[in-house]
């Protein structure tokens, strides 16, 4: 029992002292598993069991002690932060080991507390399930296998903030677009499209329920929810921001393909290849913006060049049914990247904070895979898990072995097993196997065959190679880290080559589609890239090499898979060796799929080959955390304070040791490094947090004394102040009354002069017979033009024209109160409102959160108003909230394709009035609310009454 308690309470299995063998370590892993534990720690390395369900992780949100996703998540992030350096993980383990899922964990942590803007985060958590229903299918060994690999790079800014995504695609498995073993299906994205696509689509793409699909297999196997992935695709396709008519091109794409593996292929009498019926090929051609006689002429006749002569001839009924696959693999690969490609562009960040931020990469890569039949494709993916896997094993013991050794330290002794020399025959030099492979593709009529036995003579005398007891079985045997695997050389050189016959790229360079076009002027770089543009450039070569390519069915400008995936592999290697790598392994607990059950044989086999022991050997004994002195200093120098001009740096390190309760004989100093154990560095990490809220508390004790001393000096001042104030308001009473005696005696003495003035004009009135007709005195004492109100309304302009007239015709002593009716502040934002297509009582236009409030708090649940935020000129839906009675506030953003979204939630709408419509029928998730009754308008706020009163020479608007 003491020992059960041990392994559950114990995350940290290099601390758990009795386990010495691998029998021990899988008794600890299988009881956390049947108690919902799948997360464990080898020190600073995360060990994840796949359960087969959802279990919850609140747990882990609130203690950041124990071993999580989550909490490795924050660490990476805090790492880069405190260090300004690039950080990488990388994810690994077996096809249905819970990679993918490990990774969408990840990412949603990573983005959600670091923050964005724009609705980023939201959009970045979209690319993995787009990127799933493209390049994910089912496999015997897992329902959602990723048939490619991904490195995706987070970008941040100076400030920690998440600018935009990348990502970085490898090797996708094309032969599963014409291809399935038995018990595996295509991609998801066509089972899902023929499910979830509308009538007009269906009828367009001409695809009916009674339609049966070569590349499927001759059947559509559903498993029930295929309606509701597509949608869920569509409206990842709109948050990322891909637009309507660039959707639809997809699918017409995806339609195609379905209907060129439907092209029946037969031979006549004389062998020559023809086509059967023209259906299929018909509506081929027509989605792909092609003629149709073209397209049975690229699949019955080959060109080929000779002596400067054009050469036809027929295809036999194998050549053209290769061609037809050749075209639809194509077709799909190169969709696919574009796909990338766009999402790359949409997600990119701003140049600015490129320059000023750091990245997070993650890698999601296919498991290893070892299937009845093995091929070309195993072979690659298997290779690169051995790479990873070496990466693993150099990072964690040869390196850090390797610093003990210069540094002069007592490190762990081990003995671990390299794969550098498998990874070495099949990349390195001129005698590697891929070399031998791209050779034997350029040698006219070479077989499989031929390659096959060349590759037995060159690798009889190595250990990891075991060559078939007869050449006609056509296998050879590899020993890779994780175990022995059968592999069938068919195919390998029409797979690594990846014909096209000449011409065919010509023809649909000249698509009427002008994606189809877009997707074959682009080119492929050396690492596998689809390098867009709109122009083809032509390349001459010599004559020899011409032939050659035109008969293997090449251009001399596209390089072989296997150059392309030994390329890609390279940089991936290169662009982590410059990062800060953190490890995740994940392990699938059985073959069946199934929850709370453990195969101890299967799992112990991944711990065999993983390398665990080795792993825990070495972090129980071993140093994890390396920083030079220089480094250490500046990252933990405020835990000790000392003057590091009197002393040296050695002893200042050593200092800040004591200081954090670490003794001499737990670390080693060497020559240029401190030797830290693994859990030394979350101990240092959690005294810099004492001390950081320690600062803060002194900062805000100190902030306070000052600002209460400057509070004082500014509470005097104006005391001072308001004494002079008064004193100026008595003197300017006193000068007042003064001003009005005075005022009050000139008055007198014009009503006097006014009694002189009308005498006057009597007599002038009397005597006006004898005097010329003179022009009436003119008023001096004329109205200036009342205020003119900020509108470019007519008819508000109308309304203070005719204003203005009457104000002109009113004497000075007159007073006049105008009744205005002003347009509402939202309706000087005519581009705001351009996204609702009419008037609705519930726009309520440019109001404040806090009036907005004040209008929702007497009405019932389900009361909602539009508002537009003066700030940021954006939409935010205001509703009651029947949790609590409180006033929910919810922006409404704008996606780059101009559709809406509600912050929270996934689901893209065209416009705000079917936003509003939407949310009328289905709840809004945050709260769970309905929208029930848009809130009446205020009427006393309506009417907007102005007053306009103009007495003697001053107009006032109140």
């Amino acid at each position: 029992m003491e020992r059960i308690n041990d392994y559950l309470l114990v995350r940290d299995v290099s601390l758990v002292s009795d386990i010495c063998n691998e029998d021990k370590l899988l008794e600890y892993f299988k009881l956390r598993y049947q108690n919902d534990v799948i997360y464990s720690n080898i020190g600073d390395i995360l060990i994840s069991i796949n359960p087969y369900m959802i279990i919850n992780g609140d747990d882990y949100l609130r203690d950041v002690t124990i071993p999580h996703v989550y909490n490795l998540s924050k660490r990476i992030y805090n790492e880069m932060i405190s260090t300004s350096c690039d950080q990488c993980c990388i994810i690994s383990g077996e096809s249905g080991a819970g990679k993918t899922e490990v990774c969408k964990y990840l990412v949603k942590h990573v983005t959600q507390f670091s923050g964005s803007r724009n609705n980023l985060e939201l959009r970045i958590l979209q690319m993995n399930p787009l990127l799933e229903g493209f390049g994910n299918a089912q496999t015997t060994m897992n329902n959602n296998s990723s048939r490619f690999g991904k490195y995706l790079q987070l970008k941040f800014n100076g400030m920690g903030k998440v600018t935009g995504a990348k990502i970085n695609e490898y090797l996708l498995e094309k032969s599963r677009v014409v291809y399935q073993n038995p018990g595996e299906r295509n991609f998801h994205v066509f089972y899902w499209m023929l499910e979830g696509l509308d009538t007009i689509l269906k009828i367009n793409l001409n695809i009916h329920d009674k339609c049966i699909f070569r590349y499927l297999g001759g059947k559509t196997t559903t498993c029930g929810d295929e309606k509701e992935k597509f949608k869920e695709l569509r409206d990842c396709l709109d948050l990322v921001g891909f637009k309507e008519e660039e959707q639809e091109d997809i699918f017409l794409l995806i339609g195609s393909i379905l209907h060129i593996g439907n092209i029946n292929i037969d031979e006549n009498d004389s062998d020559q290849s023809i086509i059967t019926q023209s259906h299929s090929i018909d509506i081929a051609s027509r989605l792909l913006g092609l003629e149709s006689d073209t397209f049975i002429q690229l699949l019955t006749i080959s060109m080929s060049t000779a002596r400067g002569e054009i050469i036809r001839k027929h295809n036999n009924k194998i050549k053209s049914e290769a061609i037809r696959d050749s075209i639809s693999k194509t077709l799909y690969d190169r969709l696919f990247r574009w796909i990338v490609n766009q999402i790359n562009q949409l997600l990119a960040p701003t140049l600015e904070d490129v320059a000023w931020g750091c990245d997070i990469g993650i890698l999601d890569i296919f498991g290893f895979e070892d299937f009845h039949r093995n091929s070309f494709e195993q072979l690659c993916i298997n290779l690169a898990n051995e790479q990873l896997h070496n990466f693993f094993i150099q990072h964690i013991f040869h390196i850090e072995l390797s610093q003990y050794n210069e540094e002069g330290v007592n490190g762990a002794d081990i003995v671990v097993q390299d794969t550098q020399p498998l990874l070495d025959c099949f990349f390195l030099g001129s005698k590697s196997v891929f070399h031998l492979l791209d050779d034997q593709g350029s040698v006219p009529r070479a077989t499989d065959a031929n390659f096959l036995h060349k590759l037995n003579e060159r690798m009889k005398k190595e250990s990891f190679y075991t060559p078939s007891k007869s050449i006609s079985s056509g296998t050879f045997t590899i020993t890779h880290f994780a175990g022995k695997v059968l592999y069938s050389v068919n195919g390998f050189l029409e797979k690594n080559m990846d014909t096209l016959p000449p011409g065919v790229k010509k023809c649909f360079e000249n698509s009427t589609n002008e994606l189809v076009s877009l997707l074959f002027r682009a080119t492929i770089n050396r690492t596998g890239t689809l390098a867009l543009h709109k122009t083809t450039a032509t390349r001459k070569s010599t004559g020899k090499r011409r032939v050659s390519n035109a008969r293997r069915g090449r251009s001399t400008n596209t390089p072989t898979i296997s150059s392309q995936f030994k390329s890609s592999l390279s940089v991936l290697v290169t662009k982590m060796s410059s990062a800060v790598p953190h490890f995740i392994r994940c392990l699938k607990p059985n073959k069946l799929k199934k929850p709370h059950l453990f195969d101890d044989e299967f799992v112990k086999r991944q711990l065999w080959y993983t390398g665990m022991m080795s792993t825990i050997q070495i972090r129980k004994e071993g140093f994890a955390y390396r920083p030079t002195f220089q480094e250490f200093h500046e990252r933990f120098g405020s835990l000790c304070y000392c003057d590091a001009s009197d002393i040296s740096l050695v002893n200042v390190c050593q200092l800040i040791l004591c200081e954090s309760g670490i003794t001499n004989a737990e670390y080693q100093i060497g020559y240029s490094k401190l030797f830290l154990r693994h859990y030394h560095l979350d101990k240092l990490e959690r005294k810099m947090k004492e001390h950081h809220l320690a600062a803060s508390r002194l900062q805000s004790v100190a902030i306070s004394f000052i600002q209460r001393r400057r509070y004082k000096k500014v509470l005097q001042a104006m005391k001072q102040d308001k004494a002079a104030i008064k004193k100026l308001m008595a003197d300017a009473k006193n000068n007042c009354s003064k001003v009005e005696r005075r005022l009050e005696r000139l008055t007198n003495q014009d009503e006097k002069r006014h009694l002189d003035d009308q005498r006057e004009s009597l007599i002038i009135q009397q005597l006006s017979f004898l005097l010329p007709k003179l022009p009436p005195p003119a008023d001096i004492r004329e109205l200036p033009p009342p205020l003119l109100l900020d509108s470019d309304d007519e008819e508000e302009e109308e309304k203070i024209e005719s204003l203005r007239k009457k104000s002109s015709r009113l004497k000075m002593d007159d007073t006049m109160f105008v009744k205005v009716e002003l347009k509402r502040p939202h309706q000087q934002s005519r581009m705001l409102r351009s996204s609702v297509s009419s008037s609705h009582s519930w726009l309520h236009g440019m109001i404040s959160q806090k009036k907005a409030e004040e209008m929702l708090k007497p009405h019932q649940h389900g009361t909602f108003l539009v508002r537009i935020n003066r700030k940021k000129f954006s939409h935010i839906l205001s509703y009651k909230s029947k949790i609590k009675d409180s006033i929910n506030h919810l922006s409404i953003s704008q996606l780059p394709n101009s559709k809406y979204v509600l912050s929270g939630e996934t689901n893209p709408h065209n416009s705000i009035d079917n936003l509003v419509e939407y949310h009328y029928q289905v709840p809004i998730q945050s709260s769970n609310d309905l929208l029930v009754l848009p809130c009446p308008e205020d009427c006393d706020e309506t009417e907007n009454e102005v007053k306009i009163k103009i007495s003697g020479s001053a107009h006032a608007i109140v």
